[in-house]
């Protein structure tokens, strides 16, 4: 089979239904070996690279399965680095399949020749080029495994055409896939122990506590959870513009949305004002925290141990696990 079957059939095991993308003269391998699994995998056609790349973020941020998009070489890559390098910073799982020009033309001069393994590295946390069909399952299976675990983020293959029109053997391949990383976060862990103790120790001997709430609790749909800790603890509750939908507008605790940037002035007002912030799933930049002016009117805060620093949307952990725990442990210490 060749190495563009072996590519498409790697993206089926791995629940990939829609690949978004732009045709050129590089990646014609890939449509043909696409079309042979219509009714499995389907592409949809963009305007330009750029609107490809920002369907898979929206595909990633709305069904937590990796957006997976390709483009040709050349101008397709550059055209390819805005919604990267968003998907990126907002944790996202995001491939991008750029297929490049074939090994042979490298440093020849070829028109579209660009060093896009290179060009991707400070924005993805993983770029690497293909060198051996035989390797295409090994690097799908890491790229799928990097996007959804830890941090999820974007991934970029640079996929040389001739690496797609190889003949490979199935003998000496492995096509299967790591049923964990379909989704994200892969691999979820919890914090290190006594850390969720002294998060409750702390929100309980404050006097005005705070929970913001950023995209991260939405990405691991762990709003019901932060709801019944605040329910549970009486605190009140903001959000950031991507932690919205975290608890009802209407919700007694619900304070509204902080930040510089469709703010409500009163949420505002409330962050300045606690003792005590607990962020989860926010990495505390600099809309959150207008410029990080609010933080100095606070006398403690802390970037919650339940998810790692880094991220206002996808958390490094899972935040409904941790979440649950704490509430669980609340429970059983007012039950004792």
């Amino acid at each position: 089979m060749r190495g563009a079957d072996i590519l498409v059939e790697m993206l089926i095991g791995y629940g990939v239904e829609v690949i978004f993308g732009v045709p050129g003269d590089t990646n014609v391998p890939f449509y043909e070996a696409l079309q042979q699994n219509e009714g499995k995998i389907r592409h949809v056609m963009a305007r330009d690279e750029r609107s490809a790349g920002y369907m898979a973020d929206a595909y990633g941020r709305f069904t937590r399965k990796p957006g997976v998009f390709e483009c040709p070489s050349g101008a397709g890559a550059m055209y390819s680095l805005p919604p990267v390098a968003e998907s990126n910073s907002s944790s996202v799982p995001v491939i991008l399949l750029t297929i490049d020009i074939p090994l042979p033309g490298e440093g020849r001069g070829v028109l579209t020749e660009l060093d896009c393994a290179r060009l991707f590295e400070p924005i993805t946390k993983m770029s690497v080029q293909v060198k051996s069909p035989e390797k295409l399952p090994e690097i799908i299976r890491r790229a799928f495994r990097v996007a959804c675990s830890g941090k999820p983020g974007a991934v970029h293959l640079q996929i040389p055409e001739d690496m797609l029109l190889a003949e490979v053997d199935p003998a000496r391949v492995s096509l299967h896939v790591e049923a964990e990383c379909k989704q994200f976060p892969a691999y979820p862990t919890l914090p290190a122990p006594g850390k969720l103790e002294a998060v409750l120790n702390l929100l309980t001997s404050s006097k005005r506590p705070l929970i913001v709430s950023g995209g991260g609790v939405n990405r691991s749909c762990a709003g019901p959870e932060v709801t019944a800790l605040a329910e549970k603890l009486n605190i009140p509750v903001c959000s950031t513009m991507t932690g919205q939908g975290t608890m009802p507008d209407d919700h007694r605790l619900a304070v509204g949305v902080i930040g510089d940037n469709g703010f409500h002035p009163h949420a505002n007002w409330a962050l300045e004002h606690a003792d005590f912030v607990l962020f989860v799933g926010s990495r505390m930049g600099s809309v959150v925290t207008i410029g990080w002016r609010t933080l100095r009117k606070i006398r403690r805060s802390l970037c919650s141990s339940i998810q790692s620093h880094g991220s206002d949307c996808a958390s490094r952990k899972d935040c409904r696990r941790p979440l649950s725990r704490s509430d669980r442990r609340r429970c059983n210490d007012e039950k004792g």
